[in-house]
């Protein structure tokens, strides 16, 4: 298994769940999986998760997939990349500046950890 960090969690059958690692998250069948559960509020996806599939597939391999899983919005690229967006700053990951930080989502700022940290 490549990484040993946890990047999802499935709140499933098992003890601990079902956990995502690198290697997982490598097939794009199961980033549909994950996004399927992600969108019945029964998995969630770490910032280094985030990071991950973000360098990994890059904004348009999400948007293929959540093609097939209708997570965000399937009508509008724009309007899925937006909420892609928001779910990787809820979760502490900033996409475009790269970073991971807290974010306040009644007041929309991001704030970077500093580097070292």
């Amino acid at each position: 298994m490549s990484g040993t960090v946890s990047l999802a969690r499935y709140q499933g059958l098992e003890p601990d769940g079902t956990h995502y690692f690198e290697d997982d998250l490598q097939d794009p069948d199961k980033v549909k999986e994950l996004f399927d559960y992600c969108q019945i509020l029964l998995a969630n996806i770490t910032k280094e998760g985030w990071r991950f599939l973000i360098k990994n597939y890059g904004f348009p391999g999400l948007l293929a997939i959540n093609n097939k899983s209708g997570w965000f919005d399937e009508t509008d690229d724009r309007e899925a990349m937006g909420e892609i967006r928001e779910h990787c700053l809820i979760s502490g990951y900033e996409s475009d500046r790269d970073k991971f930080g807290e974010y306040d989502p009644e007041t929309g700022v991001f704030s970077p950890l500093m580097e070292g940290r």
